[in-house]
């Protein structure tokens, strides 16, 4: 046991001795701590990905100090800290904060950085480590969080559990740290593919290890997996090799780009990066279609032959041409029904943009196939970016026979807001679909255009009962100079009486919010009206009346609707229902006073 474990979760610090014997340890020791300072920056300001790599600079500049005098920096991971040649130089108590416990507990024993890590690669591995206890709960661990990424400078081992027999004495527990440790050497080296093609025999741990008194019973410990569990590991296993065979493919024609290479080769070069790009669609890796796009634009800055610099732009020009083909844009959005992350949103928004105003009509058929509304959100945004100078292509749709389409069109129009905007709104007042017509006269209620308060009053006279309902209600609030004559007129219809409460309702609640002489002696003369042929149909009237004073929430309707009461309203069932009227109107008000405050 180390006697000198910190208990309150510090680095150790390295004993005399130790700073002498070991300099890389020190090294190492400074390049962990900021490494970890990094990771903390980085989940306090997760949403600014730009500041990432500046977090972990400091870890970067120590790291390049360790390989001035070493090629590599080999970590040999245990339950809580890290080592360098036996030496402590990371230590915390087992938690998901802590770097050592993350990589053990998944089977990690060594993790070893060698000299090129990379800015981009250090940012990638603390994500790792970030979301390394979000993705257990979905059954993920850390081994298949570095698997997902493209180290080119820092290399792990995972080294199963052993048993020995039945033993679990302090004795067996030696002998396995010994096998452990020769495990780890032999799967660590200088190569880069060192440890992919390490074979180790039960012989070679018999000879390599010594004072290791039970060697031929070391076996490798795991539980049976189930069926079902065989073929999701098999799944996984094949998708990950697809992947990584799709990425590893476009390297290598990148790498082919770059040599002097026959004028005939064009065309099957051609070919071989198409099916690259449709493969990389197929499998849904956004990353590394993006990869394969950054590698083409990346030629560009190198010192290449004239011929492999034309070739470049011409692929990379085939290739984004390829992005604006009705497929291609299909298969995105169907990446998009299935998921909607932040990654995969920025990537095919990112895609979309750069298509220019010629996949206009692309994008809007596929849009019109799409259900999920994140999905329809993130197409109408490119459309936005793309149709500015479009807008009769978006004009053209508003008449369509779907709703969702049509309320897409619409929030492009708006975002784009035309000369014509208004006109537009206007024909969807003849739209088929009652649901399209609430929603224009909602949208020209929103404008700041007066001109959009003729077209509510026109709404007034709708054959439809619901529209007439809302575009009273909006009237009011949108041009209250306006609404006072037009709703005034509306409620003095002869027909007005045998019209539905709710449209009655809706009425008298835009009357009482027009705090005016002529509504309120209009108000109160329907309160004392009195009729002896419609007398029923005249108090379903009155009520509706009072319904609509509370439905305004008007300081106006509670001042003239208690003025009335303490005057006296007859007969006796009136006044008990003005009275409870007022009493909810009252309450609504200080509800309402109180949500101000």
């Amino acid at each position: 046991m180390d006697e000198r474990r910190p208990q309150d979760g510090r680095q150790p610090e390295a004993t005399e001795e130790e700073q002498q014997q070991s300099p890389v340890a020190n090294q190492a020791r400074e390049f962990l701590a900021r490494f970890q300072k990094g990771i903390k920056s980085i989940a306090l300001y997760r949403h600014d990905a730009t500041a990432w790599p500046r977090y972990l600079e400091p870890a970067r500049q120590a790291l390049t100090e360790v390989f001035q005098d070493h090629q590599q920096l080999p970590l040999a991971v245990e339950q809580g800290r890290l080592l360098v040649q036996g030496v402590t130089v990371y230590q915390q108590p087992p938690s998901d904060q802590n770097l050592a416990f993350l990589l053990y507990r998944d089977g990690i024993r060594l993790l070893t950085f060698r000299s090129g890590t990379s800015s981009k690669e250090l940012v990638d591995l603390a994500l790792a480590f970030l979301r390394e206890p979000e993705v257990r709960r979905d059954g993920q661990d850390m081994v298949s969080l570095l698997w997902q990424q493209d180290f080119k400078h820092i290399d792990y081992v995972v080294v199963d559990s052993f048993a020995l027999g039945k033993s679990e004495d302090e004795e067996a527990r030696q002998d396995i740290d010994k096998i452990v440790t020769y495990l780890v050497s032999r799967l660590s080296g200088s190569q880069r593919d060192g440890h992919r093609y390490a074979r180790v025999s039960l012989d070679d741990v018999e000879l390599e290890v010594t004072d290791v008194q039970q060697a031929s019973g070391v076996v490798l410990g795991a539980d049976i997996a189930g069926e079902e569990q065989r073929l999701q590991i098999q799944k996984e296993i094949e998708q990950f090799d697809r992947h990584l065979l799709a990425r590893r493919t476009g390297q290598l024609l990148l790498e082919v780009l770059q040599e002097e290479l026959a004028a005939d080769l064009a065309e099957p070069l051609l070919e071989a990066f198409g099916r690259l790009f449709d493969t990389h669609l197929l499998n849904e890796d956004l990353d590394s279609l993006h990869q394969l796009f950054q590698g083409l634009q990346a030629l560009d800055g190198q010192a290449l032959s004239a011929q492999s610099q034309a070739w470049a732009a011409s692929f990379r020009q085939i290739l984004r041409e390829r992005l604006g083909e009705p497929a291609t844009i299909d298969r995105l959005g169907d990446i998009l029904e299935k998921r909607i992350d932040q990654a995969t949103y920025r990537r095919i928004f990112g895609y979309l943009v750069s298509l220019g105003s010629e996949s206009l009509e692309n994008l809007l058929n596929t849009l019109e196939r799409l259900n999920r509304s994140e999905a329809r959100r993130l197409f109408c945004e490119v459309l936005v970016q793309l149709g500015r100078d479009h807008t009769q292509a978006f004009a053209s749709r508003l008449l369509s026979a779907k709703a969702n389409m049509v309320r897409d069109m619409l929030f492009v129009l708006e975002k784009l807001s035309p000369p014509e905007l208004l006109t537009l709104k206007a024909r969807l007042l003849r739209h088929p679909n009652l649901a399209i017509r609430l929603e224009a006269i909602k949208s020209m209620a929103r404008s700041n255009d007066l001109a959009a308060g003729n077209h509510l009053v026109r709404a007034l006279k709708d054959e439809d009962a619901q529209i007439r309902a809302t575009a009273a209600r909006l009237l009011a609030s949108f041009d209250p100079a306006l609404a006072q004559g037009s709703l005034l007129d509306a409620a003095r219809q002869e027909d007005f009486c045998e019209r539905p409460d709710r449209e009655q309702v809706a009425v008298f609640s835009a009357l009482s919010q027009i705090d005016s002489p002529q509504v309120a002696s209009f108000l109160r003369q329907t309160l004392h009206s009195s009729s002896l042929l419609g007398r029923k149909r005249l108090e379903q009237t009155k009520k509706n009346l009072l319904a609509g004073m509370v439905d305004s929430a008007s300081l106006a309707a509670f001042r003239l609707l208690r003025a009335e009461l303490a005057a006296g309203l007859k007969p006796a069932e009136l006044s008990r229902q003005a009275q409870r009227a007022c009493e909810r109107l009252k309450e609504r008000l200080l509800r309402s006073q109180e949500q101000d405050k």
